[in-house]
């Protein structure tokens, strides 16, 4: 069973310390993204904390904002795990040894994020974050194709079997939503939410809301059903609103997402890793799928 981390994206400390407030019912966990903030105070957002708390400092060149090569970027981590932040998030690719040290074995999040693509060797990728002794595995990729989500998570699965190291797996933006909503299936300690739809941290993040209550996230399981709708503009479907609606209403173990797709072949690819229990099908798959 996956908690829900809300990403936040305010630019002030006041705000973040507000927006804590305000969700304090609705998350589990906050992540607080430092390049976003221009007054960042860390000793005030742990005064305030309602929930536990991930830092994150993203540098432009790992899709966040702040200077690649700026050094202040480490002191804020460091400051960050002495101080004694939750989680820090630590990207694999930074050499930003110190502050994985500091924070090993005690909450360091040590992340991977692709924006172009899927990386052939996500084994590899895995086995070089468990080297550096971080506690939490976070691999972000960018899905150009429903085949690509379906590697992407058979992966995973592979990861999720014991004694691995825990695993966030997210595949980003429209295509990668079933890695947000079904992450308990996976082992994974969380999943990341926004605040509300044009508050996204990142491509594909789903409002907290909708994580909570519509797809019900913290109650799936490697147990929990996949149904979905496949179709080639589904992630505006209400679909997923009623399904899930009928599930949670019947108390049913089952999920019901949208399956975007660009074409009918890579998504019968991607089915075996995919696990469905079944699924609906609309425009322009209707025809092609009769076979």
């Amino acid at each position: 069973m996956a908690q829900i981390c809300v990403s936040l994206t305010e630019t002030t400390t006041a705000a973040l310390v507000d927006r804590m407030v305000d969700l304090a019912q609705q998350a589990d966990l906050f992540e607080i993204r430092a390049d976003l903030v221009s007054d960042l105070d860390l000793l005030m957002l742990l005064r305030a904390k309602t929930k536990p708390l991930v830092l994150t400092c993203r540098p432009v060149s790992e899709g966040g904002q702040w200077p690649d090569g700026d050094p202040a970027r480490r002191r804020k981590l460091l400051e960050g795990a002495k101080r004694g932040f939750d989680y820090i998030d630590v990207e694999l690719r930074s050499n930003l040894l110190d502050v994985m040290i500091e924070k090993s074995g005690r909450g360091l999040i040590v992340s991977y994020h692709d924006f172009e693509g899927v990386p052939q060797d996500l084994d590899g990728i895995y086995a070089a974050i468990a080297a550096r002794a971080g506690d939490i595995a976070k691999i972000a990729v960018t899905p150009r194709s429903i085949a690509e989500v379906g590697r992407f998570l058979d992966f995973a699965a592979r990861a999720a079997v014991p004694p691995g190291l825990p695993l966030i797996p997210i595949a980003m933006g429209p295509l990668g939503i079933v890695s947000r909503v079904m992450a308990g299936r996976y082992g994974a300690p969380f999943t990341f939410a926004c605040v509300e739809a044009g508050s996204e941290a990142a491509p594909g993040q789903v409002p907290v809301a909708e994580l909570a209550g519509a797809y019900r996230v913290r109650a799936v399981t490697p147990a929990t059903k996949l149904y979905g709708v496949l179709g080639s503009s589904v992630v505006r479907s209400l679909s997923p609103a009623i399904h899930n609606a009928g599930f949670a209403a019947r108390e049913i173990d089952a999920v019901y997402v949208p399956l975007q797709a660009e074409a009918l072949t890579p998504f019968l690819d991607a089915l075996p890793a995919l696990g469905l229990s079944g699924f609906s099908v609309t425009r322009p798959f209707k025809v092609d799928m009769v076979p």
